[in-house]
């Protein structure tokens, strides 16, 4: 079973949330993923979310995984993590 979910709507987050920014902005691993864009199989960077906090954007494709969701970055998107750890995805 699988879902996909897309919300979108802008919000001011508490400064409570807000955490330090990422120390090492590398890639976690590397995994191969189909991107039909991209001419098949190829090898893609997986990042956590602590990693990329803060630091700007990367472009895909791309894999950001944590312990409650993965979140993939087609080819042609840019994401980036802000300090509250909100995964924001913009067509590049």
């Amino acid at each position: 079973m699988s879902y996909r979910v897309r919300v979108t709507r802008r919000i001011e987050h508490p400064k409570s949330l807000v955490r330090p920014p990422a120390r090492d902005g590398s890639p976690a691993g590397i995994r191969r993923a189909y991107f039909a864009e991209s001419g098949g199989f190829i090898d893609i960077p997986v990042y956590t979310r602590d990693r990329r906090r803060a630091l700007g954007p990367v472009a895909g494709p791309l894999v950001v995984q944590d312990a409650e969701s993965t979140v993939v970055v087609p080819p042609g998107w840019s994401m980036t993590v802000d300090a509250a750890d909100v995964i924001t995805l913009e067509r590049s």
